[in-house]
């Protein structure tokens, strides 16, 4: 090996034996040699002390490295032998060193250097070596690169597969759904988003934001074109000012790594887990949880708050009043301050919300619906009613008029903006959903997508700022898909004469939504079958709806759905099959780290190579390698979970604030309801402002008293 035959101070007394015990024809003799190979004719054998003295010159400060580092070489050179797990692929590594060594060749010809320089400045540049001895050196470790790659592509092949078995290896390694695979340790989820930035996000604070009038007016279209039934993809490729969503439809899979806003992320995992939590009796759902690491009082006082609702009939005010910046006679508020034009005002009480919130059918409150006399609901004897508390800011010393509760809260009218009654097709796109509001359970009907998902509604400031619509279509949490919509595919003509037979069928568990597989063989259409090029009920999450014909579910990779009766049995292009395959796979390979543990422990399986001790100094050097090994996972574990714990207490933080703030702060709705009624801005009234009023004691409204 390079550099192998230096001698190197260790602070363990000399290396000795490494014992070897379990592998069936990888021995080690008196030399400590464990493998032999040919190149060129000669024999080149491989000690491990070679490889272990490698590790060890390459990180002097990190023993435990070094150690882990060769063992995992040993391990993956004595794959290749009889009895390993790759040895029926040694001939092709081999044969692919070569092949790197002759490329080189032909590189450093080329370039005009001799091979002897090229080895040298390779970093094969011991003096007492030969150029014979530099290029075997060369050749071995190009070997070991053509077996890494090899073990790459095996454990992808062998551990990323959707089907799950009974096979405890792949209990354990399984990439996608194994024990420490991608779906337990990160949760995905596959959503879809909309942004609509607005202005207020440069703005400091939760109540006083400033809109434009085409914010609003993109607020209302956006909303509204969801309302009218257009797909949940077609409205953010036409409005959303995300580019991911714009090019993709929304289309995201978000898990616990970073990348996504704290209102985004953590507003739907409160959503799932607190909110509503519907899926606690699904398989592994306590362990899943513990992933998210929600604290104690993070749990608390999101479960308190709860969530919010923006009435359709708010969304339609606001765009009616989003060029409104004078009252109908032509006269200024204070001066035109804009904090009390309606757009603002409407913008401020049902979308500066941090926290989840839904879009409802419901009207918005009308001015006749505000009392005139500025009291509390209670003290009317009407606890239903709409009305303000009054109470004193300490700071100030200023009567505060605010319409929404202790807690951040307010009351919604009620009253139905589409009548389901009339066979209104708007009303169909709001269908029932219980959430918890303070604790208590609230049934609303919301907005969802053509496809019955409820759309969340969160807004955020800091970066990304703007109003954020998402829709959830398959929960981490979801394992056994509890939300399949039986609808859709008896439109479509499924087979079976029940929901619950049409669910047997066509249903997906979380390890077929992900499968990293293309349905398609190619694009066109089969002759033999006048029908596309699909690939097979084995090779893709599939329903066998008659013998030997298969229909494929649906999944992230294939997200229309398929029945039986449909010709067309796949609608999109391989290409775009491909882009959301490499979605999964990069997701995945992202927890690379994690998998190298996983490839050295399957090799190991079968091999059972051991370093053991050092007969001197008594050393546990596998001992060590195991205490390296469970340090580094447990480390990633305590990272991940100190991340996520951050982000909860400042997620919650924000939510916190919010409500004083707009407590204190909010303009009561009636300033927008009935903008421009002189009543509301004396002293004494819910819009009452001493910075404007006059020594005379009049109302100023733009210097007109």
């Amino acid at each position: 090996m390079k550099n192998g035959k230096k001698a190197i101070s260790l602070v363990f007394t000399a290396l000795a034996v490494v014992s070897l015990s379990g592998c069936s024809d990888v021995t080690t003799n008196s030399d400590g040699k464990i493998l032999t190979y040919t190149y060129q004719g000669q024999h080149l054998d491989i000690s491990t002390d070679d490889i272990i003295q490698k590790y060890l010159n390459e990180s002097r400060d990190e023993h435990a490295k070094a150690f882990y580092d060769a063992l995992y070489e040993i391990v993956v050179r004595a794959s290749f032998e009889k009895g390993g797990d790759l040895s029926t692929y040694k001939d092709a590594v081999e044969a692919t060193a070569r092949d790197a060594v002759e490329e080189a060749k032909d590189s450093a010809d080329n370039s005009g250097t001799s091979w002897h320089d090229y080895l040298v400045n390779q970093g094969y540049n011991d003096a007492n070596m030969t150029d014979s001895e530099r290029e075997n050196e060369f050749y071995l470790d190009k070997l070991y690169t053509a077996m890494t790659g090899r073990v790459d592509t095996e454990f992808n092949s062998k551990f990323k597969t959707w089907v799950v078995s009974n096979d405890e290896v792949q209990k354990q390694y399984n990439a996608l759904w194994g024990v420490n695979g991608y779906i337990n340790k990160k949760l995905p989820y596959h959503v879809k988003h909309i942004l609509v930035k607005v202005d207020a996000s440069d703005d400091n604070g939760y109540s006083r934001g400033h809109i434009s009038s085409d914010n609003a007016a993109k607020l209302y279209n956006t909303i509204t074109s969801l309302v009218e039934g257009n797909s949940f993809s077609n409205v953010a490729k036409n409005y959303s000012d995300d580019t991911g969503s714009n090019t993709k439809g929304g289309e995201y899979i978000m898990d616990t790594e970073a990348g996504f806003v704290n209102e985004f992320q953590l507003g739907i995992y409160t959503y799932d887990t607190i909110i509503n939590p519907q899926y606690k009796e699904q398989p592994n759902y306590d362990e899943k949880l513990d992933v998210l690491n929600i604290t104690e009082d993070a749990q608390d006082e999101l479960t308190d708050f709860g969530v919010t609702f923006i009435p359709y009939g708010v969304v339609d005010e606001l765009n009616k009043v989003k060029d409104k910046t004078t009252t109908d006679n032509g006269l200024t508020i204070y001066d035109g301050d804009e904090d009390y034009f309606p757009r603002n005002i409407y913008f401020n009480k049902y979308f500066q919300n941090r926290n989840v919130g839904f879009i409802t059918n419901e009207t918005a409150f009308a001015e006749a619906d505000f009392p005139t006399d500025f009291v509390n609901p209670g003290e009317t004897g009407d606890n239903n009613a709409v009305g303000y508390r009054k109470f004193e800011d300490n700071v100030s010393g200023s009567s505060v008029f605010t319409d929404i509760d202790t807690t951040g809260h307010y009351k919604t009218s009620g009253i139905e903006f589409f009548k389901s009654g009339d066979d209104d097709e708007r009303a169909k796109r709001f269908k029932p959903l219980t959430v918890s509001i303070e604790g208590q359970p609230v049934t609303k009907n919301v907005l969802c997508d053509t496809e019955g998902n409820p759309i969340l509604v969160v807004r955020n400031q800091e970066s990304s700022g703007g109003v954020h619509f998402i829709i959830v279509e398959r929960s981490a949490f979801d394992e056994n898909d509890v939300n399949f919509d039986y609808s859709g595919y008896k439109e479509a003509g499924a087979t079976g004469s029940s929901d619950e037979e049409i669910y047997n069928e066509y249903h997906t568990t979380l390890n077929e939504y992900y499968a990293a597989a293309n349905p398609k063989e190619k694009d066109g259409i089969k002759p033999t079958t006048n029908k596309p090029y699909y690939v097979g009920g084995d090779l893709f999450p599939a329903y066998e709806y008659e013998k030997g014909a298969y229909v494929p579910k649906k999944t992230y990779v294939q997200q229309n759905i398929v029945t039986s009766s449909p010709t067309n049995y796949v609608n999109d292009t391989v290409e775009n099959y491909n882009l959301r395959v490499d979605d999964i796979d990069k997701k995945i390979d992202g927890m690379s780290s994690t998998t190298q543990f996983s490839k050295y422990e399957w090799l190991n399986s079968t091999l059972n190579l051991s370093l053991n001790e050092f007969t001197d100094a008594k050393v546990d050097v596998q001992g060590l390698v195991d205490r390296y090994i469970n340090t580094q996972m447990n480390s990633q574990e305590r990272s991940s979970a100190k991340s996520m714990q951050d982000k909860w207490t400042a997620y919650v933080a924000s939510i916190r604030k919010q409500s004083w703030e707009r407590e204190y702060n909010l303009l009561p709705e009636i300033l927008a309801a009935d903008f421009g009624n002189p009543e509301l801005y004396k002293n004494g009234a819910p819009g009452y402002n001493a910075k404007y009023y006059t020594v005379n004691g009049n109302l100023t409204t733009g210097g007109n008293n």
